[in-house]
């Protein structure tokens, strides 16, 4: 990292620059390829010494973050609006009559949650921290277990598509998995343009720019594999989850596609796809996940879906349904007239969001 910009973050925290140096080598290089990175960098370091009174109560009561910790008290923050967690938060606060170091903690942190889920961009500042301390923790994993690999962490936000072209002209790898993604199982009507548009722009077309831009290098070099990760929703049509399905549909035709195109170029540049079913991760809401009940246990876990994948990338497979259970459930759909695919599936779903 360049020694101005060390001075920059130093300036802005109130901390001295060796200090800055230390920090960075714990937690990780985390790459400047532009300066809408950069400066969500520096606003993960103010954010580090922002919420270290939380980490340290959290630390007491053994506790990752406030989410866990509202949890085990029995406040739900993905289901209760900011007014109820209040509410709640007050009444849990008002048994709490012991004086130990536990109580203490717990007094503190009820203090904290009030201030963060309180505040609606206050709370988005601790979901940000969360994501950074996140990728500090798989950097760590990473380079524990391979002992050669050096761990780059770039937070980017796909919703922004608009410089995604740096990230590229600044990677030099030989493999990219596009494996962002999200969607939300609920009526149409309740999303927002904005949420549409943002289900596009991360399942679609960031992997697009992605995959296009990552092709255009690795011709120039001579090899590479790009490899997208679909879903099992992209090969039927999903009411519930109209713009999620359709946007991955869109991904696995566009790389199936220029996957040929490609072949004509240069048999050593690929695009591979792969779908996989329903993931026991934490794609769904907590809520969402409990009213798939027992169908859970039938789900891949995140880690099994990974290893096929892996082996897709190994053989160079170009489409793959990961999981038999999977390949199963798509020839039996298949088996069935449209119609009757949009009504089955549609009963399933409905029934989840009800």
């Amino acid at each position: 990292m360049k020694s101005e910009k060390i001075q920059e973050i130093a300036v802005r925290i109130k901390r001295k620059e060796d200090l800055i140096k230390k920090r960075i080598e714990e937690n990780g290089k985390i790459e400047l390829y532009d300066e809408k990175i950069y400066k969500n960098y520096c606003e993960c370091i103010n954010r580090k010494y922002e919420f270290l009174t939380v980490e340290q109560n959290l630390k007491i009561l053994d506790k990752k973050n406030l989410y866990e910790f509202l949890d085990s008290e029995n406040i739900n923050a993905g289901r209760l609006d900011a007014r109820g967690i209040i509410e709640a938060i007050k009444e849990k606060r008002k048994k709490l009559i012991k004086s130990d170091n536990e109580t203490s903690a717990k007094k503190k942190l009820f203090t904290e949650c009030e201030k963060i889920f309180g505040n609606g961009a206050k709370r988005n500042e601790y979901d940000e921290y969360l994501k950074y301390l996140k990728y500090i923790e798989v950097k760590k994993e990473l380079e524990e277990k391979f002992s050669s690999l050096e761990c780059i962490c770039i937070k980017y936000d796909l919703t922004d598509i608009n410089n995604l072209e740096n990230i590229v002209e600044n990677c030099d790898v030989d493999l990219v998995i596009n494996c962002a993604g999200f969607g939300k199982i609920t009526d149409f009507l309740k999303l927002s343009n904005k949420e549409d548009l943002d289900t596009i722009n991360v399942n679609f077309i960031s992997p697009l720019i992605l995959t296009k831009k990552f092709s255009e290098k690795f011709l120039k070099k001579g090899q590479g594999i790009i490899l997208n990760v679909c879903s099992t929703a992209a090969l039927y049509q999903h009411p519930y989850m109209a713009v999620y399905s359709s946007t991955k549909s869109a991904l696995l035709h566009y790389s199936l596609a220029l996957d040929e195109e490609l072949s004509h170029k240069n048999k050593n540049v690929r695009v591979l796809s792969v779908c996989p079913g329903p993931t026991a991760s934490n794609f769904f809401d907590k809520d969402i996940q409990e009213k798939f009940g027992s169908s859970q246990k039938f789900m891949m876990t995140s880690e099994d879906v990974a290893k096929r994948i892996i082996k897709v990338i190994e053989n160079k497979k170009r489409f793959s349904i990961i999981g038999f259970r999977n390949k199963l459930s798509m020839f039996l759909i298949n088996l069935l007239p449209i119609s009757l695919q949009l009504k089955l599936v549609g009963l399933i779903l409905k029934k989840v969001i009800k």
